[in-house]
């Protein structure tokens, strides 16, 4: 019993290790643009869009843990994303995702087990959500406007 709890203890260990935060450095395609630290994000990043930057998801569908589309409020150029392929946001119940900026819903967003707060200047453009679909897998989806 004892290695069964160690291994389940260590697969999580192993899990939240290759948990990265990933920072777009430039505006740009997700596969064509420079993140930081190098590589694109994968299923288990939390990714964060910059004010002035704008993220455009074109090639496939996308799996992240977390997004954080960020505004300063300085000036008329909020943080975008853009999601021309289906994104998935799987979070943990502990992992919130963040829109101050602008989130432009073009394909499907799936949101499990991830909590969505819109800032005060977010922005999800109405005109711009052509098959939007918040599908609850297991857990709460909590929209809040801040």
């Amino acid at each position: 019993m004892r290695k069964i709890l160690l291994c389940v203890a260590l697969s999580f260990m192993v899990l939240s290790i290759h948990a990265e935060t990933k920072t777009a450095t430039g505006t740009g395609y997700w596969d064509a643009i420079t993140w930081s630290p190098a590589g694109q994000p994968q299923s288990g990043d939390d990714i964060v869009i910059p004010d002035g930057i704008t993220v455009i998801i074109n090639d496939s569908a996308k799996t992240v843990r977390s997004i954080d589309v960020q505004n300063d409020g300085a000036n008329d150029n909020p943080g975008t994303l853009k999601n021309n392929y289906a994104l998935t946001v799987t979070g943990a119940s502990s992992t919130n995702s963040t829109v101050s900026g602008k989130l432009e819903v073009n394909n499907l967003l799936v949101f499990t087990e991830s909590n969505l707060s819109v800032g005060s200047d977010g922005i999800i453009p109405s005109l711009l959500v052509n098959n939007l679909c918040l599908r609850l897998l297991q857990l709460r989806l909590q929209i809040q406007v801040l």
